[in-house]
């Protein structure tokens, strides 16, 4: 037997806490996750604080919406096509890995629901009946044209387009701001006006086209101001619905500070729901008001959670 010293130390909890939730975790029968972009942290995908997060220098606002696509096609690829390069160059890590094999172990249990649009989760084989993608895909291509069905999923070329050769260069991700994290890389947008993005960076006829309508395609992602998918939220609440109590929510790098995260986690609670927030800061959890009852581990999930959940995934 192992001596007391020789006993693994961790810093983000104690082991009377590790322990009080790998009991409440071995016996939870259902389990709803929602993830933001600190899950994503170790493998390289940035993050920022608040809405002074700059790309190339472009303030945060509207880069990142349909008015801006529609003024500046060109300019929006090309800085979503800097944020699918660093996806596609980075992999999935440690917690991205602990999430999928307890998705496996719970089977229909457990349900995971991710606001990152790195394509992270799904890469590191996490059952897809499990996962909801709430923000979409960076690696997802749609046509802009609304009336079009054209869509290309797990799209991995790169570049994309010889005229779309993204960076991975993080320097060109900064952020100026002092505010609280922002909860996934789609709300890390980065604003200028529409006037600011008038001079075109690529031409739209070398942007990438739609073999059914050739009108100019964009990565399948909810950009400001559009709708999250109804069918989605319908699948996500009939899950919720056909159980009256949820056992436990894990509220995984991020603040769950907007809707649809807010009332998932408000919504955990009224079915008697245990919180765990496994968080980088823990001194910003936005409006996550913590129990007696629920635990808060702070430090990076791809370390964190494979401590957390070891118990289960052995036994």
């Amino acid at each position: 037997m192992s001596s007391p010293s020789s006993e693994p130390q961790y810093s983000f909890a104690t082991e009377e806490e590790i322990n009080s939730f790998g009991k409440h975790l071995y016996k939870s029968k259902r389990i709803l996750a929602l993830c933001g972009a600190g899950l994503s942290a170790a493998s390289g995908i940035p993050t920022f604080r608040g809405s002074g997060a700059l790309w190339r220098g472009h303030k945060a606002a509207h880069l990142s919406s349909i008015e801006a696509f529609e003024a500046n096609p060109g300019l929006v690829w090309k800085y979503m096509m800097d944020g699918r390069h660093l996806a596609l160059q980075a992999k999935p890590n440690a917690g991205h890995e602990a999430l999928a094999k307890l998705a496996k172990k719970k089977k229909k249990g457990f349900v995971c629901l991710t606001q990152n649009i790195d394509g992270l989760s799904e890469r590191a084989k996490h059952p897809r009946d499990r996962l909801y993608s709430l923000h979409g895909s960076l690696l997802d291509i749609k046509c802009s044209n609304c009336s079009c069905d054209y869509y290309d999923k797990e799209n991995l070329k790169d570049p994309l387009t010889p005229d779309l050769t993204g960076d991975d260069n993080l320097a060109s991700f900064s952020s100026t701001a002092t505010s609280e994290p922002t909860t996934s890389l789609t709300s890390q947008l980065f604003s200028m006006t529409i006037q600011e993005s008038k001079k075109p960076v690529i031409p739209t006829s070398k942007l990438p086209h739609c073999p059914k309508c050739s009108s100019v395609l964009r990565p399948a992602v909810v950009w400001f101001g559009e709708s999250l998918s109804q069918t989605m939220f319908d699948e996500i609440n009939a899950w919720l619905d056909a159980e009256k109590r949820l056992d436990l929510m894990m509220v995984i790098g991020t603040m769950a500070e907007v809707y649809p995260a807010a009332r998932f986690v408000q919504l955990a609670k009224d079915k008697g729901a245990r919180i765990a927030v496994v968080n980088l800061d823990g001194g910003h959890l936005g409006g996550i008001q913590l129990r007696k009852q629920d635990w808060l581990f702070e430090g990076d999930a791809a370390e964190i959670l494979p401590v957390l959940f070891e118990g289960t995934l052995e036994n």
